[in-house]
C-alpha cells in the first residue's frame, strides 16, 4: 500500500459516503501556479464529484498558512457542507490554515502539534486612497477570521473572550495543543504521534516563530512514513 503524502494536496476515497482530504503544504490562490497547491477550486470540484452521498470526512492538516482569502473559502466549503468533518492537525496549523482548522465539527491536535494565530497583513503599494482602502479590507477580513475562531470557542463552551483572542491575533501567538485546548481552539488533544512541521517558515515573514520550529528539517520521506503510522493507527482505533 502506498504510503499518505507528506506534501501537497491529496484525497482518498475510503467508501462511498467517506473522503479524506491532506491539506501538507502551502494554501493557494485559485491561480497559484503549483499543480499541488491547496485551492478552494479543487477542493470544491472533488466535494462535488464526490456527490450527494457523502456523509463524512476527515480532514488532515499539515500547513504553514498562505492566502487568508483562500483560506476562508475553503472553510466556508466544509463548513457548509452536510457531511460530518472531523479535523486532525498534524505538526502545524499556521495562519490562513487555522482558518481552514475551524471548519471542523469534531477538532483535534496531535500533542506535539501547534497553530498559530494573527492579524491578516497584506502588501501595498498606491496613494493614500489605495492604502486606506486596502486597511479597510483587512479590518473587514480580521472580523471574519474573528467570527471563525470564536464561533468553534463558543462551540467548546470556552471562557476566551473576543477580546482576549483580538490580543492574541496582534501578538501573533503560536498554540501548543493543550493551550490551544484551553483557549477553545479545538476539541481534542490526540496522544502518541510526532510530526515535524518541516516548512520554511522564514518566507512567511512571522515575527514569534518558536526556535524549535524553525530548526525542523524537511525529511519528506521520514515525515510520509510517520504520517502514514498515524492515519493507520487513527483508522484501527475508529474500526475502518
Amino acid at each position: 500500500m502506498k504510503p499518505f503524502p507528506s506534501k501537497g494536496y491529496s484525497i482518498k476515497n475510503q467508501a462511498n459516503n467517506h473522503m479524506e482530504f491532506f491539506l501538507f503544504d502551502e494554501i493557494g490562490a485559485d491561480n497559484y501556479w503549483d499543480a499541488d497547491a491547496i485551492t478552494p477550486a479543487r477542493i470544491a470540484k472533488d466535494l462535488k464529484e464526490a456527490g450527494p452521498s457523502l456523509q463524512s470526512i476527515d480532514v488532515f492538516i499539515n500547513s504553514p498558512g498562505g492566502s487568508v482569502f483562500a483560506a476562508t473559502a475553503i472553510h466556508s466549503l466544509f463548513k457548509n457542507h452536510q457531511a460530518y468533518v472531523r479535523v486532525e492537525i498534524l505538526g502545524l496549523a499556521a495562519s490562513a490554515a487555522s482558518i481552514v482548522a475551524m471548519a471542523g465539527n469534531l477538532i483535534e491536535i496531535d500533542n506535539l502539534a501547534m497553530i498559530m494565530i494573527h492579524r491578516p497583513y497584506t502588501f501595498s503599494a498606491g496613494n493614500a486612497d489605495d492604502l486606506r482602502h486596502d486597511a479597510s479590507l483587512l479590518d473587514q477580513v480580521e472580523s471574519v477570521i474573528l467570527r471563525a475562531y470564536m464561533g468553534q470557542i463558543g462551540k467548546r463552551g470556552a471562557k476566551t473572550t473576543e477580546g482576549q483572542l483580538a490580543a492574541m491575533l496582534s501578538a501573533e501567538t503560536w498554540l501548543g495543543a493543550q493551550q490551544a485546548y484551553d483557549v477553545g481552539l479545538v476539541d481534542k488533544v490526540s496522544e502518541g504521534f510526532q510530526a515535524a512541521a518541516c516548512f520554511d517558515l522564514r518566507k512567511f515573514q512571522y515575527k514569534n516563530v518558536p526556535p524549535a520550529a524553525l530548526r525542523q528539517r524537511d525529511d519528506s520521506a521520514i515525515q510520509s512514513k510517520l504520517i502514514d503510522m498515524r492515519i493507520r493507527s487513527m483508522r484501527a482505533r475508529a474500526g475502518g
